[in-house]
Formats: structure tokens, C-alpha cells, sequence
């Protein structure tokens, strides 16, 4: 009795975990929709996406509270768009509502009188987060934050359009390694003198772009504020799932495997973009999954590539075989 019933609570353990898996996979491709409805201004469907999505019981990315609260604006749905700010300022996600009161797609709410008191809860909410940081340095390192994607956004339509050996791709790189160079200035002086900052002291995108600058740096800075960053991480000052970036990073340069296969390279002489090679591949989701990051396939899907294990075991042998990756 005692047999069959441990057999009947495993199968019940086992069905309950897969269909949990279900429900995640299907809520992610729910979102996936919702965004990229929500970039091309189809608001109707956008909107029903998010709702559908956010019915599934999962807790929701505040960035996709907020664009779903935009869609609801615009279809316009302005109960449920008030539902969906007013949840974001209760629980303190200022960084991603700071735009409010110049987001354009929100015209909608301005006439409504619920739009005046939601500006003064976010002056509230902004006084409070801000009571204890250092503005000074917040200012400074959300300037170099701006600057660092100043030209890096424009990359992949300058390449589209004149290609990747045209004057114009090489303007805009030399233009960017300029602007790193500057930035890394500013952010290694913050760093030698202060250490990795938390959130609570120079905001989400003064902390994100500390990440961020080393992320484009030179590999001996890498390497040099990598134990840094491993500290912050366990101080909860940084995110595992950046310091795993920089991690492949400096493995890739190298010409180590990855570990968790953030590196996409482009073969210079066909132009193709591939995953530099990953140790045990077979074990990649497993390996990703356990710190939040998406499944290899739907990683690669905003690249536009396909995720083969075999196939990357045949890339990763021929790169050994020439010496460009160490076995």
C-alpha cells in the first residue's frame, strides 16, 4: 500500500512539474507576442496578449507591466491602464515608471482625474527612493549610461543598410570606441574609489552601466574588476546573469568555451553570426535556467538563429581542429 502510494505521489509530482513547464513556456510565448505586437503599435492585440498572459498566475516583469499599461492607454482601456501604473508605484518600481509624466503614448490619461494623483505618488515614490543616494554620482553615471548605448543602438540599422565594411558602419564604430573610451574614465574612477555601488546608492541605470562599461572595456580591464564584480554580485549589488555575461566574455576572448552561451560572434568571412563554442552543450538550458535565463532557442530567436546541439558540436570541433578555441 505504502509502495503504491509513493508511486502515485511521484507521478503526480512529475505531471504537476510538466505541466508547470507548460504554463511557463506558454506564458513566455505569450509576452514574446505581446512585445513584439506592442514594437510594431498593434496596441489591440498587444494588450489582449499581456492580459492573456498575465492571467496565467506567473508574476510579471515590471517592464512588461508597463508596456502592457501603455497598450491599455492607447486602445484605450484607462481603468486597466491606471490598474497596472498604480501597481507599479505600490511596489516601488520607480526606474520603470520614472517616464510617465513624458511618455507621449499617454495622452489618453492626462484629461482623466486620476492622472494628477498618480504624478503626485510618483514624486513621492521619487523622493523616497532617492533619500539615500549619492545624486551626484547617480547623475554622472546615467550620462555615461545614455552615451555608452548612443551608438551601439544604431549599429544593427547602419549595418542593414550600408553593410558591415561601409564607410558609414566604420564611422559609427570608431564613434563608439571613442565615447568607451571616455566612459570607462568615469566609471573606473567610481569603481577604484567607491567599489561596485548598489542600486539603493546610484539608481538602476547608475548601477546597470557600472556592468555595462567593463562589459565593452579591453580584456585586461575585465579581467582586473571581474572579482569586483563576483563580490557585488554576492552583495547583492549586481546580477548574476550580467556577471555570467562578462564571464563568457573574457572565456571567449581567451579562446576558452563559454559557459552559458551569451556570446554570439559573426564570421568575418560570410558574415554569419554563430554561438561561440559552449562547454557541454547538451547541459546549456539546464546550466541557464538555474540562474533565469532564457532557453537557448528563445535566446537565439532575437537573433534570428537556430539552436542545434549536434551541429554545435561540429562547429566547435572544426575551430579546435584550426586552433581558434581551446578543446
Amino acid at each position: 500500500m505504502n509502495r503504491k502510494f509513493s508511486i502515485f505521489i511521484l507521478v503526480f509530482c512529475c505531471l504537476k512539474s510538466a505541466y508547470g513547464q507548460v504554463v511557463v513556456n506558454e506564458n513566455k510565448t505569450l509576452i514574446h507576442t505581446a512585445d513584439s505586437l506592442f514594437e510594431i503599435g498593434d496596441f489591440q492585440q498587444s494588450s489582449r496578449m499581456y492580459r492573456n498572459a498575465f492571467s496565467k498566475g506567473k508574476a510579471a516583469n515590471p517592464i512588461d507591466l508597463y508596456k502592457a499599461g501603455v497598450a491599455f492607454a492607447r486602445t484605450p482601456e484607462i481603468d486597466t491602464a491606471f490598474h497596472y501604473f498604480n501597481h507599479l508605484i505600490k511596489y516601488k518600481k520607480y526606474s520603470i515608471v520614472e517616464s510617465l509624466p513624458s511618455d507621449s503614448n499617454l495622452v489618453y490619461l492626462h484629461s482623466d482625474e486620476r492622472w494628477p494623483i498618480l504624478l503626485e505618488q510618483l514624486i513621492d515614490l521619487k523622493n523616497f527612493v532617492e533619500k539615500d543616494m549619492n545624486l551626484e554620482l547617480k547623475a554622472a553615471l546615467e550620462l555615461v549610461f545614455e552615451e555608452d548605448q548612443k551608438y551601439r543602438s544604431l549599429f544593427r540599422a547602419i549595418e542593414d543598410q550600408f553593410g558591415r565594411d561601409s564607410d558609414e558602419f566604420k564611422n559609427i564604430l570608431s564613434n563608439q570606441r571613442h565615447m568607451d573610451s571616455l566612459n570607462q574614465i568615469v566609471v573606473l574612477n567610481v569603481l577604484d574609489k567607491y567599489g561596485w555601488l548598489g542600486k539603493e546608492i546610484v539608481g538602476e541605470k547608475g548601477n546597470s552601466v557600472l556592468f555595462m562599461v567593463i562589459q565593452h572595456a579591453d580584456l585586461p580591464i575585465q579581467k582586473k574588476y571581474l572579482p569586483m564584480m563576483k563580490l557585488a554580485v554576492q552583495n547583492g549589488d549586481a546580477a548574476i546573469i550580467d556577471l555570467v555575461k562578462l564571464e563568457d566574455r573574457i572565456a571567449a576572448r581567451e579562446g576558452r568555451k563559454q559557459t552559458y552561451g551569451s556570446q554570439i560572434f559573426t564570421n568575418p568571412e560570410t558574415g554569419e553570426q554563430y554561438v561561440y563554442p559552449v562547454r557541454n552543450p547538451e547541459l546549456l538550458d539546464e546550466r541557464r535556467r538555474s540562474i533565469g535565463l532564457l532557453a537557448m532557442e528563445e535566446y537565439l530567436s532575437y537573433y534570428t538563429l537556430e539552436w542545434d546541439v549536434e551541429k554545435h558540436k561540429a562547429l566547435t570541433k572544426r575551430m579546435e581542429a584550426k586552433g581558434t578555441v581551446i578543446p
